[in-house]
């Protein structure tokens, strides 16, 4: 039974200890926000500079520009491959990067030798076969 008693009575002096810790605590508090402080003291504006002027205007509405100035990437919002049709020297190149295209702009031009049939053969066949056809004479042409 001693140790039973013991226990309680520890147990009372520590809530004892805190509740007094905490008066103490809450009474500096209150001392410390109701104590008045001294006024902090006003400086003058140095005599060194002028003072600024301030002007008065009417206000209106009206349109103002916006400009938009920064630093960045400008990215296409879409990328194509070109590629030939047929094999050769490039020698012009008829645009610049960047620039807009549209659809039937020449782009660049290959060296013509090399795009040329080789030989007159094959358009004679292909006469032939449109002679051949029964299509009338008049849409036969040489192109």
């Amino acid at each position: 039974m001693a140790n039973n008693s013991g226990g309680a009575a520890a147990h009372r002096r520590r809530i004892v200890a805190i509740g007094v810790a905490f008066i103490i605590l809450a009474a500096g508090g209150l001392y410390w926000y109701r104590v008045p402080r001294p006024e902090p003291q006003r400086v003058a504006p140095s005599p060194g500079r002028p003072a600024v002027p301030v002007s008065v205007a009417v206000a209106a509405r009206q349109d103002v520009p916006i400009y938009v100035t920064g630093l960045g990437i400008a990215q296409g919002s879409f990328t194509i491959a070109i590629h030939s049709q047929v094999d050769g020297v490039m020698q012009e190149v008829k645009f610049t990067e960047g620039h807009h295209v549209r659809k039937g702009d020449v782009l660049a031009r290959i060296e013509p030798r090399l795009s040329r049939p080789r030989s007159t053969k094959p358009r004679r066949r292909s006469l032939r076969t449109w002679r051949h056809s029964g299509l009338p004479k008049r849409t036969l042409s040489a192109p």
